[in-house]
């Protein structure tokens, strides 16, 4: 039981160092892959970067962001206002206007 919650500890340290892949997300925030990627196309979350192979390589803030996402909906928010405000809030963070 140890080694498990070690082994587990350890992977998902790692992840987050070298970036979290697509399905690693998933597992984390308990969205499919297909609804991360439906997420990104409607620019409810940042294009991640990507590592040499290509792959998408997300940070925690993906997984705080997604959750966030999650709890809006709850609430009974639709998409198209969660990302209005994230696109308010990212011009004023960054500095432009989406």
């Amino acid at each position: 039981m140890g080694f498990k919650v070690y082994r587990l500890c350890m992977t998902t340290q790692t992840a987050v160092q070298d970036g979290m892949r697509i399905g690693e997300l998933g597992a984390a925030t308990g969205l499919s892959t297909e609804t991360i990627r439906y997420y990104e196309r409607a620019d409810l979350l940042p294009p991640p970067s990507r590592t040499p192979g290509g792959y998408r390589a997300y940070g925690p803030e993906a997984a705080d962001r997604l959750r966030f996402i999650r709890g809006c909906q709850r609430l009974g928010l639709h998409l198209g206002r969660v990302a209005k405000g994230f696109g308010d809030v990212d011009a004023r963070v960054w500095g432009h206007v989406a």
